[in-house]
């Protein structure tokens, strides 16, 4: 009986001994899905067992949340330099772009997905740039694995330089239109226009705009309004203010929500305002820059330095010249330079300033033109213009040898004048 017994026990553990050992040969093999195995037999019958790397290729976007100009093309060079052993490019780029904004203070590496590959990638990523925090996303581009937004935590390597060529090569600005406003009588439309975040680190910035501008005009006529901003919530605000009284209420109203916080954030992201041939404004092909900045103290707004006012004609075509054309030209811009205007202030009423303006012609025929006159304060800026044809009747016009002047009043309350500027439209010399 116990022969039996112990018989049962020995076929019981040989069962299951056999049952374990076909387990353990069924079970698949782990394998790291960046590599690839291969195994070879040699001459002496003996094997070798041989790793390599899957060549796979990441498309990555790289966008500047930095204020340094040409930072996110110059690091696209350098993940351009990175290659497999078979010399296939690691990384394709897809777009170098700005962010959303420059404030970043640390670098973003988001992925599309949790795939093994690409949080293997994102790690190398964080490794070559030595900065860097990892997330995942479904709201990357399609076309891209992977987006990196450079923070002011990362540093190009010390042997690579940012040149004027990458900032002046960084891709043009991107537009969108985002809302319109059709209340002015004279039919005019006013667009509201989102770009990407510009650089502050320069004025380049403003040719781009004047591109902008000019896209615009062409696709939607010369009567026109065009307000850009570089944020959304920003361009809400502007689209709010100027049609306020409209869709909100009385000025009361306004009043209360027209906040220093509001008015500090259109002085940063209210970038430009275009006045095209427009019945309603005080003068055609007007374009400025930051004019929401005089509103606020200029000393804590970085985009004040930027602040300006010029006249700008987006559709003047090419004239094609003869020589006898640009003699006439030469001509007329060397007499122009010898039209005087100076300024002095008077006396004060209903706090305005009386401000008595010269224009003296030392050419040596008679001039005519308007005049665009532009009072700054001591720290160059801007406080209050006029054209000459408001105070004068149209076209102000000036024999040889001889002076006129028109009067000013600039209301106190925008500062006091230590200065003027002028430009000149229309001028003739005859």
């Amino acid at each position: 009986m116990k022969s039996n017994l112990f018989l049962i026990i020995v076929l019981t553990l040989s069962f299951l001994i056999f049952i374990t050992s076909c387990l353990v040969s069924c079970s698949p093999a782990t394998s790291n899905e960046n590599t690839a195995t291969e195994t070879t037999t040699t001459e002496d019958n003996t094997t070798e067992t041989e790793t390599t790397e899957i060549e796979t290729v990441f498309n990555i976007s790289i966008a500047n949340g930095s204020s340094a100009a040409g930072l996110a093309k110059k690091t696209a060079e350098l993940f351009e330099t990175i290659k497999y052993p078979s010399g296939i490019d690691k990384y394709n780029i897809t777009h170098i772009t700005n962010a959303d904004n420059y404030n970043y203070e640390n670098t973003k590496i988001i992925c599309k997905s949790g795939d093994t590959l690409l949080a293997q990638a994102a790690e190398d990523i964080k490794t070559i740039l030595e900065a860097g925090i990892i997330t995942t996303s479904n709201e990357v581009s399609e076309d891209t694995d992977i987006a990196i937004i450079i923070g002011k935590d990362y540093s190009l390597p010390t042997d690579v330089e940012i040149t004027k060529d990458d900032k002046k090569d960084n891709p043009e600005i991107n537009y969108e239109i985002i809302r319109t406003l059709n209340v002015r009588v004279d039919g005019a439309v006013t667009y509201y226009v989102l770009i990407d975040p510009i650089d502050l680190s320069n004025d380049s910035f403003k040719e781009d705009i004047k591109e902008i501008i000019k896209k615009i005009v062409e696709e939607k006529g010369r009567k026109i309004d065009i307000e850009i901003f570089d944020k959304r919530d920003s361009l809400e605000n502007g689209y709010k203010d100027e049609n306020f009284v409209e869709e909100i209420g009385d000025l009361e109203e306004w009043d209360n929500w027209f906040t220093d916080e509001i008015i500090k954030d259109l002085a940063i992201h209210s970038i430009a305002s275009f006045i095209g041939e427009n019945d309603c404004g005080p003068y055609f092909n007007t374009l400025f820059f930051f004019i929401y900045s005089d509103s606020v103290d200029s000393e804590n707004i970085v985009t004040s330095k930027y602040a300006d006012i010029i006249e700008y004609n987006p559709y003047v075509e090419k004239q094609v010249t003869n020589s006898e054309d640009e003699k006439e030209q030469e001509d007329s811009s060397s007499l122009l330079e010898q039209i005087k205007i100076s300024g002095e202030a008077q006396d004060i009423y209903n706090d305005e300033l009386k401000m008595v303006v010269w224009v003296k012609n030392e050419s040596n025929k008679t001039f005519s033109g308007y005049i665009m006159i532009e009072f700054y304060d001591h720290k160059n800026k801007i406080i209050w213009q006029d054209w000459s044809s408001y105070t004068w009747d149209f076209k102000t016009v000036v024999p040889p040898g001889q002076s006129k002047y028109c009067i000013m009043w600039i209301p106190l309350e925008k500062g006091y004048p230590v200065g003027i500027k002028s430009r000149v439209k229309d001028y003739n010399f005859y």
